[in-house]
C-alpha cells in the first residue's frame, strides 16, 4: 500500500487540516512503480519491450527497403535491355537506310554518268567558292 492511500483511509487529513481529502483516486503512482517489491520492474519490461518493437519495426522496414531496391534493380536492368535492343533496331535500321540511299545513288550514276559528273564538279565548285571567303 503506498502513503496516500494510508493517509487517506485513516482520515487524519480530512479534520480540519490544510491537506485535501483523498478521495481514493492518487495522482501518485503506486504499486511497483513506487518501488514496491519489483523496484522498477514493470518500467524495465515495458522498455524493453518497446525497445524490441522497435528492432521489430526497424528490421521490417529494413527488409521492405531492400525488397524495393532489387525490385528497383531488376526493373532498371528490364529498362536498359529494353534499351539496348531499341538502340540496336535503330541502328539496323539506319544502316539499312543508308544502304538503300547508297544503292539508289550508284544506281542514278550508272544510268547518267556524265549528269554525275557535272552535278559533282558543280558542288565541288560551290564548296571550294565557300572555303576561299
Amino acid at each position: 500500500m503506498s502513503i496516500a492511500n494510508d493517509i487517506g483511509s485513516t482520515g487524519s487529513g480530512s479534520s480540519g487540516s490544510d491537506m485535501p481529502q483523498n478521495t481514493g483516486t492518487s495522482s501518485m503512482p503506486q504499486g511497483r512503480e513506487m518501488g514496491g517489491s519489483e523496484s522498477g520492474g514493470g518500467m524495465g519490461q515495458s522498455i524493453k519491450h518497446m525497445g524490441s518493437v522497435a528492432a521489430d519495426k526497424a528490421t521490417q522496414l529494413r527488409d521492405s527497403a531492400q525488397e524495393y531496391l532489387h525490385a528497383g534493380k531488376d526493373k532498371a536492368q528490364e529498362y536498359l535491355e529494353a534499351g539496348k535492343d531499341r538502340a540496336q533496331e535503330y541502328y539496323e535500321m539506319s544502316k539499312a537506310k543508308t544502304q538503300e540511299w547508297e544503292n539508289t545513288v550508284e544506281q542514278y550514276i550508272r544510268e547518267k554518268p556524265l549528269q554525275s559528273v557535272l552535278m559533282a564538279a558543280g558542288v565541288g565548285a560551290v564548296i571550294g567558292f565557300l572555303m576561299r571567303r
